[in-house]
């Protein structure tokens, strides 16, 4: 579900994971992640490519699973996924870049390059890199948006600005359409498409070969197609694309590039806007583009991407010089619990090796899911909404793309989506025995509230 890959991203800013200070030995790292990953996708919890690097020089690079379930074609270190929200990394890099040029000023107002955008007189491009425009998520309705160019996806977009979260620059809102809008101000003041200003001026002078705006025509060599899971816990092919959204998410990459892009981008940026981009403008401690956290008694910066099909995780640890990138192609894993772990692998700290998780379903009367119904509004991204309804006497939940997923009840009020995953819903009652609300239980037990609000129309 779309809903949960909303989840993952916005806590994942919410979430301090703190460990030692002394990074464990190469040796350590090789053994501990490989045995990691091996029971994850022997668990059929994983399928992808891992690489870590320490100051350049490559600990693990491996692929892990298939890349094409459907003719067994396996995964590599030089296998290309979609790469989601990482590419917003990119766009900013791009936005500096044109900087650096004297293109153009990151204090300047949108309505500069899009006349007559709504609120584009006091939303900056400042504004749009940290997050803090007040703009929200993302248009739902994104199958009419598929086959856009930066500039029509903004057009397709721009209503959704016309009315503000917040006045721009007062509060942090993760907002997929504000990084479209960059990509589109890229082109207005470059003078070229976003595929190619990006291409000639990051990706051609790093040599990063394998790596580039996805478009549904293109046949790209070593492909990873991307798959999630149905009802029963089945693998079946993602039949979602994205790759309108090319500010925020559409990029491709292998973990090879990616570690290139890690450890040279310093080269063809000025280092004051490197260290702009790499600055936290709110208590979130996100940058530009980029999740910036001191943990670990040195600087970290991360992201997470995710697409229906793709989760993905980039950590670059500064002082050590550690970059950690795995990318996945199938879209429903453990993306949280994951990075903890290799998080605690990374300091030799305790943490637990995947381990087969079989819930049952109780024996509940179903009658009692007529007081679930309703529609459920996530509080870390009020413009995520869950809808809770009912199909011949089953209860469902799905988001605003109608990625529908069974729930199975474990007790009354706890339900789970796959039997094999720790991820539950939980629903939450008054002292009335009123519904007023449900968790996302997600990393160790951690949940996420989503408010009651309203009546489902399913």
């Amino acid at each position: 579900m779309k809903i949960v890959i909303s989840v993952i991203i916005s806590v994942y800013f919410f979430i301090n994971i703190s460990y030692a200070q002394t990074v464990a030995t190469d040796s350590i790292i090789f053994n501990k992640t490989d045995e990691y990953f091996t029971l994850l996708t022997n668990q059929k919890k994983f399928s992808g490519s891992l690489l870590i690097t320490r100051d350049g020089k490559t600990i693990i690079s491996k692929g892990y699973g298939l890349a094409s379930y459907e003719y067994n074609i396996p995964c590599a270190p030089h296998t290309i996924f979609r790469i989601g929200s990482l590419s917003k990394q990119f766009t900013a890099f791009a936005i500096m870049q044109l900087v650096d040029k004297g293109l153009l000023s990151v204090n300047d107002a949108i309505e500069k390059y899009i006349p007559g955008y709504p609120n584009g007189k006091k939303i900056t491009i400042h504004h749009l890199l940290a997050n803090t425009s007040g703009i929200p998520r993302e248009k739902t309705n994104e199958e009419n948006g598929k086959y856009l160019t930066a500039k029509e996806t903004v057009e397709f977009e721009k209503d959704i600005a016309d009315t503000l979260l917040f006045e721009p620059g007062t509060n942090f809102h993760y907002s997929n359409v504000g990084f479209n809008i960059l990509a589109y101000i890229i082109e207005v003041a470059s003078g070229k498409s976003i595929e190619t200003y990006v291409s000639e001026n990051i990706f051609q002078p790093l040599g990063m070969k394998h790596s580039g705006y996805y478009d549904h025509k293109t046949i790209l060599e070593n492909r990873a197609y991307g798959y999630t899971h149905d009802n029963a816990n089945k693998l079946i092919a993602s039949d979602y694309d994205a790759f309108h959204s090319k500010g925020s998410g559409g990029l491709y990459s292998t973990v090879e590039d990616l570690a290139i892009w890690e450890e040279h981008m310093p080269e063809i940026i000025s280092e004051n806007d490197l260290k702009k981009i790499r600055t936290a403008y709110s208590k979130n401690g996100y940058g530009y583009g980029i999740e910036v956290l001191n943990k670990h008694n040195q600087m970290n910066y991360s992201h997470t991407g995710g697409l229906s099909g793709y989760l993905c995780y980039m950590l670059r640890l500064e002082k050590d010089k550690i970059n950690v990138i795995f990318l996945s192609n199938i879209g429903d894993i453990a993306l949280l619990n994951i990075i903890k772990d290799v998080n605690a692998i990374l300091f030799d700290e305790a943490y637990e090796l995947p381990k087969e998780i079989k819930r049952v379903k109780a024996e509940i009367n179903s009658s009692i899911y007529s007081q679930f119904t309703g529609e459920y509004r996530l509080e870390l991204d009020k413009t995520q909404i869950a809808k809770i309804f009912i199909e011949d006497n089953r209860l469902f939940i799905t988001d605003q793309s109608d990625d529908k997923r069974e729930l199975f009840p474990e007790t009354e009020l706890i339900y789970f989506a796959n039997p094999e995953s720790e991820e539950s819903v939980e629903f939450v009652i008054d002292e009335q025995k009123n519904v007023t609300s449900l968790n996302f239980i997600i990393l160790g037990g951690a949940k996420l509230k989503a408010s009651k609000i309203g009546v489902s129309k399913k």
